[in-house]
């Protein structure tokens, strides 16, 4: 090959092996055997800020490790719902909105690592996967993988748009975690019964250069992220279960925001765990919806 594999290294190195002699340091290869080489090396660059140094003890490599736990579930949670048709056309409001998220950090990652902020690409991509998409975006198309009274144009868009994402999360990811998303991908490739052009280590770097940024749809889970949340917080201030339902009196000043609360009514439901809406009121300049269990 006549092409140049590296152009450029960076490299940041502090001298503690005198710590490790003493005992009172941290062995590496102990680490990398205990949590796994991937995960040491997501929780160092998540840990390493530019101009910080880091106290390290092994209890910091359990983020790391956690994480990488979080990405096989989820993948393999995908793999295991992808049979059927797929369709890359986005149809519902969190395809759109996860769309746009990739989006977004898929061009913020890049930039991150061009510019050698290697702790806030990590940071991105850590936030992007636990939260966006296994809290939000697993949780939201769990109900449209199979079931019969979803429409087969939905179920085949869920599937498509699974495919994307976890497509592009184990390339974002593959300079951090080579290991588990070299393997991710070959099985995610035996899943669509297809052969990989290449090996991920070569494949092109997500860019989300073709996806559109929907500022509809993010304005929107928004809303619903937003009464959502609220009643998880007072579920976690007070004695009410998880799953207990609930009667949410939800104030929504702005129409738009009552718009939203109206179509994704049934959604908002299965998500915070309400009974079946039972009256709309208006209080005062306000409108109110209220959800009860009682109908």
């Amino acid at each position: 090959l006549n092409e140049t594999a590296t152009t450029e290294i960076y490299t940041r190195a502090r001298d503690d092996a005198r710590r490790v002699a003493a005992g009172n340091g941290i062995d590496p290869l102990d680490m990398l055997e205990q949590f796994g080489a991937d995960a040491v090396r997501y929780s160092l660059v998540l840990l390493t800020k530019e101009g910080q140094d880091v106290r390290l003890s092994p209890d910091r490599f359990e983020q790391g490790s956690r994480f990488c736990n979080k990405v096989w579930n989820a993948a393999r949670f995908v793999m295991m719902n992808l049979e059927g048709e797929r369709r890359a056309e986005p149809v519902e409001l969190e395809d759109r909105w996860i769309l746009s998220r990739l989006k977004s950090v898929s061009e913020e990652v890049g930039q991150a690592l061009e510019s050698y902020r290697f702790n806030d690409a990590a940071t991105l991509l850590y936030r992007f996967v636990w939260n966006d998409f296994c809290d939000w975006y697993l949780e939201l198309v769990k109900g449209r993988l199979g079931e019969s009274q979803v429409t087969a144009e939905s179920s085949a868009a869920a599937r498509g748009v699974l495919t994307r994402v976890l497509t592009d999360i184990l390339g974002l990811l593959h300079p951090f975690t080579p290991f588990l998303t070299e393997e991710l991908w070959t099985g995610l490739h035996e899943t669509l019964g297809q052969t990989p052009e290449s090996d991920l280590i070569r494949a092109a770097f997500p860019d989300g250069a073709d996806l559109e940024a929907d500022e509809t749809s993010l304005a929107e889970m928004a809303v619903l992220q937003g009464v959502v949340g609220a009643v998880r917080r007072v579920r976690t201030l007070t004695t009410v279960g998880e799953r207990k339902p609930l009667v949410a009196l939800i104030s929504a000043p702005r129409a738009e925001e009552r718009a939203v609360i109206e179509r994704h009514a049934s959604t908002i439901r299965t998500l915070a765990h309400l009974g079946e809406r039972s009256e709309e009121r208006r209080v005062g300049k306000e409108r109110r919806s209220r959800w009860s269990p009682y109908h």
